[in-house]
């Protein structure tokens, strides 16, 4: 299984929405995957553009090192364009607000991710493996065949007051 951990991105550095330009300033590009902003949905159905993910060390999705703190924006995790992806998890610390999933184009807007957790979404099973009851950190994994998408990679996940780290695939 290979993981990103965002370790060897900087702290402080930020991405917004990303509209095709400047690339790749509006990206991050650490050694394990592609990572870009793309709009959130709020509980209304309202798309925001204004969001951003910022590299932090607050240790708020329960791993080590830096995470990405996701604010009203999707995060896209692109492992390799055009790879078919098995398996995804992902640490999380959801901590308010409602939050996003995209997988193989099928989008789903919900409160927490315990909210989603025996679902099936673009043919691909959630499982929540811990937390996801609102103001908490946990594990959630993706297992099925997940497509990698132009504009959404393999996974968009964001969320108004939601940490991630430890994105890991095979």
């Amino acid at each position: 299984m290979r993981c990103e951990t965002f370790d060897t991105l900087s702290i402080g550095s930020q991405i917004g929405v990303f509209f095709l330009n400047p690339a790749p300033n509006n990206t991050w590009q650490p050694p394990n995957g592609d990572f870009w902003g793309s709009s959130f949905v709020l509980p209304d159905g309202t798309p925001d553009n204004t969001g951003h993910a910022q590299i932090v060390k607050a240790h708020r999705a329960g791993g080590a090192g830096n995470e990405v703190m996701v604010n009203n924006i999707n995060l896209c995790f692109s492992a390799n364009f055009g790879q078919v992806l098995r398996h995804i998890r992902i640490a999380f610390g959801e901590y308010g607000g409602n939050l996003n999933i995209q997988i193989n184009r099928k989008f789903i807007n919900f409160r927490n991710f315990i909210d989603i957790h025996g679902s099936i979404i673009g043919d691909v099973k959630v499982n929540v493996l811990s937390g996801g009851t609102g103001n908490d950190a946990g594990e959630i994994e993706f297992v099925g065949e997940i497509r990698d998408h132009r504009w959404s990679g393999h996974l968009a996940i964001g969320g108004e007051e939601l940490w991630v780290d430890n994105i890991c695939w095979e």
